[in-house]
This record gives structure tokens, sequence and C-alpha cells, in this order.
């Protein structure tokens, strides 16, 4: 998976802004008041590592999108046909997290991830549920309830099959004839059992935690600081080279 962009989409001071993506994207680079502060807020908000203060929650509370980000899947052996994935992640609401094709059973189904919000903070909630289409058509069969399938049944299980706990969908032309009385047709029902917890596998597995860029904390500077400011023997973030001498340049060049 490969992060692609990320498009700022509430942020007032940079609506519609969008971020490209490298390998080597460490930091930020911007005006004063530019939305630089935000961008970071948002995307610790995604990490799980934000927590907000008083100042912050009063922002937060609309439930609006606040970042956009956008994802290349390739295709995966593991996933039959994964290609493409837009997420919008919002507070406290459900989001479209992928759609992928499968080729087995299920023809397509979309996971949701959702984030809850807590007192002290947000929470990442691992949480799935799936819509889809299925293509059983009369063809996938369950063993019975009751009676109990005899344990020396033999049935010949193909990749079509997919297996969680007890439970078996195969083809009926795979049932032994004399043991048609123990299986009926499996339902919609029947699939979403098995596809949740196989969907909730397959995002474990194939979507690692993403990381966007690193920072130390010393760069992350106040918005007010001013040239004069930083020119100062005494202030803390007189060390800050890179810093002062865009605030030295705009000076000499009377850029405001």
């Amino acid at each position: 998976m490969k992060l692609k962009e990320i498009i700022i989409v509430s942020y007032r001071s940079i609506t519609n802004q969008i971020i490209p993506i490298s390998n080597n994207c460490i930091g930020l680079v911007g005006l004063n008041e530019s939305g630089k502060t935000n961008i970071l807020r948002a995307i610790r908000l995604f990490e799980n590592e934000f927590v907000p203060t008083i100042k912050d929650k009063s922002k937060i509370n609309d439930c609006l999108p606040k970042v956009l980000f956008s994802f290349d899947i390739s295709v995966d052996k593991n996933s039959e046909a994964a290609q493409f994935c837009r997420t919008s992640w919002l507070e406290n609401q459900a989001i479209p997290y992928s759609a992928i094709t499968n080729k087995l059973i299920c023809k397509q189904y979309i996971a949701y991830r959702q984030l809850e919000k807590e007192k002290d903070g947000f929470k990442k909630v691992k949480r799935y549920s799936c819509e889809y289409s299925t293509g059983l058509d009369g063809q996938y069969f369950k063993p019975k309830d009751e009676p109990v399938v005899p344990a020396d049944i033999s049935v010949k299980i193909e990749e079509k099959t997919f297996l969680l706990s007890n439970l078996q969908l195969i083809k009926k032309s795979d049932i032994p004839e004399s043991y048609e009385q123990f299986f009926e047709p499996a339902t919609e029902d029947d699939a979403k059992e098995i596809f949740k917890p196989l969907l909730a596998q397959f995002f474990e597995k194939n979507l690692p935690h993403v990381v966007f860029w690193e920072y130390d904390a010393k760069y992350l500077l106040p918005s007010e600081i001013t040239y004069p400011n930083l020119t100062k023997d005494d202030d803390p973030y007189s060390n800050c080279a890179p810093l002062y001498n865009v605030f030295l340049l705009s000076e000499r060049l009377k850029i405001k």
C-alpha cells in the first residue's frame, strides 16, 4: 500500500490544498498561520497520538472531515484483486475504507473502520462490517444443523470453499449423492458470518500502519514567533538555523 496524496478539506486557511507525498517527506514548510500545525494535528489524530486541548475541542466537535488520504494498493497474491482504496477520515462516523473484488464467493464488499470519540481524546477502533453481493445463486450449500453430518463423510473441498469453525460452504456438485440430505442451500447470512472475520484478517494483514513523516518537537514553533524574537540571544529557538535563515532572508528582501 502506498500513500499517494493528502488533501486538506476543511481547515479554513488551507482548504482544498493537496500535499504531495514522497518517500523522504519529513516536514512541512509554509507561511505563518498557513495551517501547518492543523495538518500535523490532523495526521496525529489519524495516528492515534493526538489528545485535544480545550481550545482544540471547540474546533473538532463539528464531525467534519479533516483530511482526505488517497491510497494506491498494488495487486496482492493474498487478496485476489485489491486495486484501490480512498479514505476519508471523519470523527465519530463510519468510514468507507476499501472496495475489493473477490473472485470466490463474495463478488464485492466494503469494509468500514470507525473512530470513536472519547472524553479525553480519540480512540481508533478496529471495527469492521461488510456490504456485499454474493455469487451463491443456489450453487453453494452448508451442512444442516440437524441431523449432524456423519463424522466419516468425505467431501471434496475445492479452492472455492471457505471454512470458518465448523461451517462449510461447498458446491452442490461436490456433495456425494448419498449425502445430499445432510446439506441445505447457503444463505446471504451464512456468507456474512464467514466474510466478516476473513475481512478483518485481510485488513490486519494487508494494510500496515502508515508513517507519514517524522518530526522533532523542537521544530514545532508557536505561530506568534517573529523575526525580532528569533534573533534575541536568550530566545529558546535561536538555534533553529533553517527557520532563522527564512526570517532573515524575508527581512532583507522586505517580504511580508
